[in-house]
């Protein structure tokens, strides 16, 4: 008998033990990107380029309409920024998007790194009015692109905002938070 509660007081401590590191392993994953329900995390300031969250996500979803990819600094992106997000380029310090440039279909990445904390709500809120202008946009002549923009994803991690359109937002938005998560290591 004694046997038997050494044995339970081993396996006690042993599942102890395992939720313990459970529950260290998705604080950490939490950490890197304000937790499971997408919420900024105010402690957490992440700087890598947008462009390179851009790139990687792009290369995970694979086979897409994406064919270009335009960030902050160059023409294309600084001249069209208010006109697609509606929201002033001051708010943010970096930012990437990548989309169809045929017009062809809806989709498109685009992550930007907010400059203050306060502004990722604001920046966070233009990002699904975008993604609900790209719905609109083609809700009249292909159902299925404005389906797959209905079907996006808006997503704040740390101090950036992450938007996907793309036949798998679900894949976009987890190759988000892995990008995100090697660069908090």
């Amino acid at each position: 008998k004694k046997m038997k509660i050494k044995r339970s007081k081993c396996m006690a401590a042993a599942k102890c033990a395992l939720a313990s590191a459970l529950l260290l392993s998705v604080l950490a994953l939490a950490a890197g990107c304000g937790g499971t329900n997408g919420s900024k995390d105010d402690g957490n300031v992440i700087t890598v380029p947008a462009s390179d969250a851009v790139t990687s996500i792009t290369e995970a979803i694979g086979d897409s309409g994406i064919d270009s990819t335009v960030k902050k600094g160059q023409a294309d992106f600084d001249d069209n920024f208010k006109d697609l997000y509606g929201i002033s380029e001051d708010l943010i310090t970096d930012g990437a998007f990548a989309y169809d440039s045929t017009g062809a279909s809806a989709d498109e990445i685009t992550v930007l790194r907010v400059g203050k904390n306060d502004d990722i709500d604001k920046v966070k809120q233009a990002l699904e009015t975008r993604m609900s202008q790209r719905q609109q946009d083609f809700g009249g002549y292909k159902p299925e692109e404005a389906a797959k923009a209905s079907d996006g994803k808006v997503f704040a991690c740390s101090n950036y905002v992450f938007l996907g359109i793309c036949d798998d937002s679900s894949a976009a938005r987890s190759a988000f938070m892995k990008f995100m998560q090697s660069a908090t290591q």
